[in-house]
């Protein structure tokens, strides 16, 4: 009998990934799980300075538990997070909007800065998945693990190996995703994609996006459309139009902080 059920829930979603027109909502819920060398960082960091518990505290409420929604069809998809109302009544809200389109294999992100709006146009990440032969359940469904690489600039430290032009250098951080062939679509959550079914769970360094819901044919869901207000650029003239703008704050703090000092009347006795 169970595999009788198991048999019909399998027929029915493969001939509604079948159909034409339409459309599913997968309900993602980040967490951050640190681990044990994070978590001596953070003990050590209480230790000496008490009054950061509460922050800390403060900080991983605010950051976990986020909710995120992927509507999508076989070809494209919207991604975009769960308004949240803070507790002093303002509404919390990191306005991007990722659309992806798994045809031509590119996405486009709207990505607001200050008052200006950036469309982040390119391709999307190839992340070299090797698929193994690992299992696991979730929710009622078999999911498969595979691992792959995603490519990231290194934070500047005086550690860090540079390149010839003095930039540091991309380092390849290791990706695992849980994905399901029962549900026969190459997409997930940001811009993971590429796996022959959909991908349930991403975990990225302790960073962990699992899937809560799989809605089909929701009566509430985001219109799949490619965002259009903005500036367009690739994502390397996005991350160099930051360099410049970060430099450029951090330029004139530095200003002010010179400015306060020089207002300083110094009377030697």
């Amino acid at each position: 009998m169970k595999q009788l059920v198991i048999f019909i829930s399998l027929f029915l979603f493969t001939s509604a990934f079948a159909q034409k027109n339409m459309q599913w909502r997968a309900v993602y819920q980040y967490k951050r799980i640190l681990n044990e060398k994070q978590k001596a960082k953070n003990d050590s960091l209480i230790k000496a300075r008490p009054e950061m518990a509460a922050i800390i505290k403060k900080l991983s409420k605010r950051f976990n538990n986020r909710t995120y929604f992927l509507d999508f069809t076989k070809a494209e998809s919207v991604y975009k997070e769960k308004a949240r109302l803070e507790k002093d009544g303002g509404s919390f809200m990191r306005d991007r909007i990722l659309y992806k389109n798994l045809t031509q294999k590119t996405f486009t992100e709207k990505r607001p800065f200050l008052e200006k709006d950036f469309l982040v146009v390119d391709t999307l990440p190839d992340y070299h998945w090797k698929v193994t032969g690992e299992t696991k359940n979730i929710g009622n469904y078999t999911v498969i693990k595979a691992v792959g690489t995603e490519k990231i600039k290194k934070s500047k430290t005086p550690k860090n190996a540079k390149d010839t032009k003095g930039e540091p250098k991309n380092v390849e951080k290791e990706v695992i995703a849980w994905f399901t062939p029962e549900l026969p679509i190459s997409n997930g959550p940001g811009k993971y994609w590429g796996l022959p079914g959909l991908i349930m769970e991403v975990d990225k360094d302790g960073a962990v996006i699992l899937l809560k819901e799989l809605i089909i044919n929701p009566k509430k869901f985001n219109k799949i459309e490619r965002p259009e207000k903005g500036q367009k650029v690739n994502e390397k003239e996005y991350k160099e139009i930051m360099k410049k703008e970060r430099l450029k704050m951090e330029k004139m703090f530095k200003n002010r902080r010179h400015k306060k000092g020089s207002d300083r009347v110094i009377i030697k006795m």
